[in-house]
């Protein structure tokens, strides 16, 4: 391993214990929810949400979080957690006396439950081996599978920079430190959530399509992005947005592979195993997930066919997307409840840092600051790639690009089938972390070289100090 990767790894994973610890149990977005998942699959070896009368977490977990007060807490600044002694005292001698009967009477339909299984079962094992602690240890055991997921992500990030970047170790460095030290990735992968599984299936998709593309089609090679597509499927709904990019890289490949090889008498010989491969590895990923969720009663992707079934208004649509970007038009009827201008309040501040239930916010002028950072390194990266344009392959710039669309088009379609508020989260850009990696990477070449380290340190060195200070207020906000 290099040993700028390893470095980064024990960094971003001393980074994340330190964000389990200072995070309590349920002060992260849907915590309560992902738990009572992870808990009834380990428990029972059944899926949630099947019995619509079941309660949908446990009696465990519902007592241990009303004990802490950390069901009444989330999003409400004025509301603390309990820190007594003596009433830890009185929920352990409860809980001893409900015994593990209480850990199995949940399972019931909740905000978790319409998630595909994989980050879940991944996370059982730790909770089996915490199965002899109490309520918050095996929390905290679950957390761990979270953080292992992140350094997936980090992995995953560093490989897509050293396949755009000729391996060059210091902008691998910056594009995967983007990745593993944002405040957010952090603070949501220091928690029970699915999504840190999200980032890592994401990135690796990012590296294997792009690999593709720039390598040229091989049965391994299609095989090993299809694989990656078929796992982020089975992690949550919103992996469908990859579907469009991954298929056109494949097409694409594809195409190259038959036009130089049509000359030659089995031109199919390299395609079609390539296809065939593909195929394979997405039947034994998603296609298992389906087959599984048919037999056992559950959707394949509730989320996804909610939104199937809403009709929608294209002009209303198109109103309502035009008001998240920009400016409302005087013939546009208000988003009732929007906040002025939602891509900045919400995307931007939202995947910068906004902790505990979005209750958590660093002071205005830091967002403003950040903002302007980020603008102008956006305009350096797109000033590089403007000027590099003659040596970029277009397919890989439409697949970076169909990844990006994919996201945004999904979550507002979402959104906008939802009521057209409230659903949306900056958490939910996380997954593109890596190609903002990559803007800031390219905003470093224009610099010489002596200087592009400083600046770069610089940089992820930003990025601590913000996780510094967001400890601070989470810490300021439940144990003060």
């Amino acid at each position: 391993m290099p040993r700028p990767l390893a470095a980064l790894l024990l960094a971003v994973l001393a980074l994340g214990l330190g964000w389990i610890l200072v995070t309590p149990a349920n002060q992260a977005p849907d915590e309560f929810a992902h738990i009572g998942y992870v808990q009834h699959f380990a428990e029972t070896g059944s899926l949630p949400g099947k019995t619509a009368t079941a309660p949908p977490i446990s009696s465990e977990e519902l007592d241990a979080l009303d004990a802490s007060n950390g069901l009444r807490a989330p999003g409400i600044v004025q509301v603390d957690l309990t820190w007594s002694a003596r009433a830890f005292g009185a929920w352990r001698a409860a809980d001893e006396r409900a015994g593990d009967a209480a850990r199995t009477d949940g399972g019931g339909p909740n905000p978790a439950s319409s998630n595909p299984p994989l980050y879940y079962l991944t996370a059982t094992p730790a909770y089996l081996a915490a199965s002899g602690g109490d309520f918050f240890t095996r929390v905290t055991a679950v957390r761990l599978v979270s953080l292992l997921w992140l350094l997936g992500a980090v992995v995953g990030a560093w490989l897509l920079a050293g396949e755009l970047l000729t391996r060059d170790r210091l902008l691998q460095t910056t594009v995967a430190g983007v990745v593993g030290l944002a405040p957010m990735t952090q603070f949501i992968s220091a928690s029970v959530n699915p999504d840190p599984a999200l980032f890592a299936t994401w990135a690796f998709v990012l590296w294997l399509g792009v690999r593709l593309l720039r390598r040229g089609l091989t049965p391994g090679r299609a095989g090993a992005l299809f694989l990656a597509l078929g796992l982020a499927l089975v992690v949550k709904a919103t992996s469908y947005a990859l579907v469009p990019a991954v298929f056109v890289a494949l097409g694409v490949a594809a195409w190259r592979a038959w036009r130089g090889r049509s000359a030659e008498a089995g031109a199919g010989r390299t395609v079609l195993p390539a296809l065939a491969t593909a195929a394979a590895a997405l039947l034994v990923t998603f296609g298992v997930w389906v087959v599984v969720s048919r037999l056992t009663g559950t959707a394949t992707s509730a989320q996804a066919a909610e939104v199937g079934g809403t009709p929608i208004s294209i002009p209303k649509l198109v109103s309502y997307v035009w008001q998240f970007y920009l400016p409302m038009l005087p013939f546009m009827d208000p988003v009732q409840g929007a906040p002025p201008l939602p891509v900045y309040d919400v995307f931007f501040k939202g995947a910068w840092g906004t902790f505990g239930w979005l209750e958590v916010n660093f002071p205005g002028w830091v967002y403003v600051v950040l903002l302007l950072l980020c603008l102008a390194v956006a305009a350096l990266a797109l000033g590089g790639l403007w000027r590099d344009r003659r040596r970029f392959d277009p397919a890989v710039v439409a697949f970076v690009v169909l990844v990006v669309v994919g996201l945004l088009a999904g979550l507002h379609v979402t959104e906008f089938g939802k009521g057209g508020k409230g659903f949306i989260q900056g958490r939910y850009l996380l997954p593109l972390a890596p190609i903002a990696g990559l803007a800031l990477a390219r905003a470093l070449r224009w610099l010489p070289r002596r200087a592009a380290g400083p600046v770069a340190g610089a940089a992820l060195g930003g990025l601590l100090v913000l996780n510094v200070f967001a400890m601070a207020m989470v810490l300021e906000r439940f144990y003060a």
